[in-house]
């Protein structure tokens, strides 16, 4: 059988091709997939901060002694934080005092005196922080720390129209009035505090009325 030379040309011309072909694919193989995209990190929220433990006066009687800062000069201040119950003492030893008494919640304290004499506090830090507000003077702050010492705290003595009271410190310092119906005014006298106290002194607690006879 006697093919067409355009047969014969047309086979050359597939055979070339399909060796073309298989040339290319040995000299440039199909490239790798790439690699999937790496996800970020997601870092996990911090964990909130634990809201500090509220603060709150000791069970039964605490005492505090500090400092009013009043017109650049500083007062002395004790207060007695007894159950549900707040005095307090503010006593310069010359001319300035004043008695207040009122309410304590769990971290807070107010009270209220004569002539509009009115006081707030509350725990900041293990102290107590306030405000003093005196007839006469501009509101003024106060930090009292809790009382070092067992003797330290407020002391009163009243009766026969004379009314007497005392600011003790830690450290057994003491600062008072003493004061009479008559308006007269003088520096309390030394309380002794080793051994009994004197007849009609008594340390200021929850059930003292400290408004009664001043």
């Amino acid at each position: 059988m006697v093919r067409s030379p355009f047969v014969t040309l047309a086979a050359v011309v597939v055979l070339g091709l399909v060796l073309v072909g298989v040339d290319m694919a040995v000299q440039h193989p199909a490239a790798p997939p790439a690699p999937p995209a790496a996800v970020p990190a997601v870092s996990a929220a911090p964990a909130p901060a634990a809201a500090p433990a509220p603060e709150s006066f000791p069970a039964g009687r605490v005492r505090y002694v500090g400092d009013v800062t009043s017109q650049g000069a500083s007062i002395p201040i004790a207060v007695t934080v007894d159950g549900d119950r707040s005095k307090a003492y503010v006593c310069d030893g010359h001319q300035t005092e004043a008695w207040l008494q009122g309410g304590a919640t769990t971290d807070a304290v107010d009270g209220t005196g004569r002539h509009g004499n009115h006081m707030t506090g509350r725990l900041d830090g293990g102290r107590l922080t306030g405000t003093v507000s005196l007839a006469g003077r501009p509101d003024a702050s106060f930090t009292a720390a809790p009382a070092t010492g067992t003797q330290a705290g407020i002391y009163r003595s009243g009766g026969n129209g004379r009314t007497t009271g005392w600011i003790v410190r830690g450290d057994g310092g003491q600062v008072g009035l003493s004061h009479d119906g008559t308006g007269a005014v003088s520096p309390a006298p030394p309380l002794p505090l080793d051994g009994p106290l004197p007849a009609g002194v008594v340390p200021v607690d929850g059930s003292t009325d400290v408004l009664a006879t001043s």
